[in-house]
């Protein structure tokens, strides 16, 4: 059952991330889909954390002692700030060039 889930939820954020939605227009960014290979490692750390090395529990202690759990979020979120200032500043510049 928990390889059925996971394969679901892994395809379904591939999807997201990759489809003409408005998942990139929310975010502000086309490359979403880099995040792919971070949320793939994270879930499948998380789940060799509580079948391997029987941490269950709480999901939240989990995250939070976790090193490389919380690399992954942290990395994920550095990249998608950085990305939201490069734009900012490449509109910025855009604005100056045509005198805004």
């Amino acid at each position: 059952m928990i390889s059925v889930v996971t394969a679901s939820c892994l395809t379904a954020y591939a999807f997201y991330t990759t489809g003409p939605g408005d998942a990139c227009r929310s975010t502000s960014t086309d490359r979403l889909a880099w995040t792919i290979p971070f949320v793939l490692y994270g879930i499948f750390r998380y789940l060799y954390l509580v079948h391997q090395k029987e941490k269950g529990g709480s999901p939240t202690d989990i995250l939070l002692t976790d090193r490389p759990l919380l690399l992954v979020v942290c990395a994920v979120g550095a990249g998608r700030r950085g990305h939201r200032l490069h734009r900012r500043r490449r509109a910025d510049a855009a604005g100056a060039v045509s005198g805004r």
